[in-house]
């Protein structure tokens, strides 16, 4: 080994430079501010032609764009009345999850990148751990779609009260997957 490597560079081929500041900023994840957000996206040849936020708390939605400066575009986002934001970034009419953010929340359409404020706690009832009542597939038949149509039943775990309310949801599956809708009706 050489000495520069001994020294704790973090280069592992002497033919491979190390990145610019210019390029570890633009790879960098989000800033988060106070009162904002700071994105950057790498485009050292310029090759994209657009870049906007996906975002759903602020108008423009798509929007607002990125302006392209130094090798990548960049947004200072202002801080929405949120302590967490979820987003993609459109490239050229693609939307996409920040390559540059790991955190991420999974939905029915993908996933989505992530920002999280200091003062962000997640909801209590998140880590609540309920009992898991049985979910039956049936199939009943529409005469109006002339189809047979797949449904989910679920059952609390005990036997419900001769109160208890009947609760029809449209798209329940994905609505058990990423809401955990079944751990709140027990």
């Amino acid at each position: 080994p050489s000495a520069a490597a001994g020294a704790g560079t973090a280069v592992q081929d002497p033919h491979t430079p190390e990145p610019s500041q210019q390029e570890e900023e633009a790879l960098s994840p989000p800033r988060v501010r106070e009162d904002a957000v700071d994105f950057a996206l790498a485009d050292p040849g310029h090759r994209f032609h657009e870049v906007v936020l996906g975002q759903e708390v602020a108008r423009p939605r798509p929007g607002p764009p990125f302006a392209w400066r130094d090798g990548a575009w960049h947004l200072t986002f202002p801080r929405p009345e949120a302590d967490r934001l979820e987003y993609l970034i459109g490239v050229d009419g693609s939307f996409v999850p920040d390559p540059a953010n790991p955190l991420r929340a999974p939905g029915p359409f993908g996933d989505k990148s992530v920002v999280e404020w200091p003062e962000y706690k997640a909801p209590a009832w998140l880590g609540s751990i309920a009992d898991a009542g049985p979910v039956e597939r049936i199939e009943l038949r529409s005469r109006r779609l002339v189809a047979r149509v797949a449904v989910l039943l679920y059952a609390t775990p005990e036997p419900p009260g001769v109160d208890a309310p009947l609760l029809v949801v449209h798209d329940g599956p994905g609505y058990a997957e990423y809401a955990g809708l079944t751990r709140f009706l027990d």
